[in-house]
């Protein structure tokens, strides 16, 4: 291969990777395993009209203003979750998303001894169907908060009923209501940025890979990388409770630029109103998937991610690795 065609491939390469998004055929609801799309399904895309679902959790006019502001690949229509009907738009590209809990049962087929909870899931991304395809073609995950992994647990037949007293216990000192870290519009603003751009180049997208860009990462030597607070927390997977609040310095010790840790809220403002490139750290957690990146708040490019089945929250090691890479 000549050389200047081998640049042009690792170029092409250096643009097929996201934090939060999958694009390429779903293997399965609880996991994050992808195949690869072949063009005729880019084409489809491209080629039919989208229907964007509105979820009832989100502002309608604040969404469809942020998906007209980032979707061009095609025409869009918005519809209401209450009136969507599959049946109706079948022959659309549908953007929707899904959302299901549940749990892995250990069947014993012995009425005596009743059915044992080996693991429960949780689902919630926005997922994109095609006519042609059964599965969804690509999906933007979110993180369920703690309270949220709690509630699902406790419910569930893993736990004895005195671990699940000491777990009530426990909760009472986590005062977060059940949702997700990272369904917040500025969020949404960015992973719908990054699906649309790489719809446009027909380039597919696995987040279970390690992806570095070497030549944007160097900005972090001059840029504060933000963090929202909520990433302090430590999450007890044995409880499935919130172990503690960690001070930043404990994960930061060994990153040796500026960064500052900043509410939810504020981060989210600020990837609304961006007019400028700004980078932020994100966590990921896809039911046992670890997924740590960093962000361009501004145009949603990532330029580190990493993702790991070792840990459920964010450490030293992986500030450490990203680094590194700085």
């Amino acid at each position: 291969m000549k050389k200047h065609n081998l640049a042009f491939l690792l170029i092409l390469l250096a643009l097929s990777s996201y934090g939060q998004v999958n694009i390429g055929i779903s293997k399965s609801w609880a996991n994050i395993y992808v195949s690869e799309l072949k063009q005729d399904v880019f084409d489809e895309i491209k080629n039919s009209k989208t229907i964007f679902v509105i979820p009832n959790e989100l502002d309608e006019n604040s969404f469809k203003q942020i998906i007209n502001n980032v979707w061009t690949i095609n025409d869009i229509e918005f519809i209401s979750e209450d009136n969507f009907d599959y049946n109706k738009f079948s022959k659309n590209v549908i953007i929707k998303l899904i959302n299901k809990e549940g749990r892995k049962d250990k069947v014993t087929f012995d009425s005596a001894v009743p059915d044992k909870t080996v693991k429960e899931y949780i689902i919630f991304n926005f997922s994109l169907f095609t006519p042609s395809q059964s599965n969804a073609v690509a999906q933007i995950f979110f993180t369920p908060n703690i309270k949220k992994r709690e509630v699902i647990t406790n419910s569930s037949n893993r736990k004895s009923i005195l671990e699940k007293a000491i777990i009530k216990k426990k909760q009472k000192k986590n005062k977060e209501i059940a949702g997700f870290y990272n369904f917040e519009l500025g969020y949404i603003k960015n992973y719908f940025q990054f699906l649309n751009s790489h719809l446009d180049k027909n380039i597919n997208a696995k987040l279970r890979d390690l992806y570095i860009d070497k030549h944007e990462i160097k900005n972090l030597k001059k840029s504060t990388l933000f963090a929202p607070h909520w990433m302090m927390k430590r999450y007890d997977p044995f409880s499935s409770t919130i172990k503690k609040i960690e001070k930043p310095e404990k994960y930061f010790s060994k990153y040796n630029h500026n960064y500052a840790l900043i509410s939810n809220e504020d981060l989210n403002n600020k990837i609304l109103n961006s007019k400028e490139n700004f980078y932020y750290l994100m966590h990921t957690q896809v039911n046992e998937n670890k997924i740590i990146s960093v962000i361009n708040g501004k145009t949603g490019n990532i330029i580190f991610r990493k993702t790991s089945k070792t840990s459920y929250n964010i450490n030293s090691k992986d500030i450490s690795d990203l680094n590194k890479e700085i």
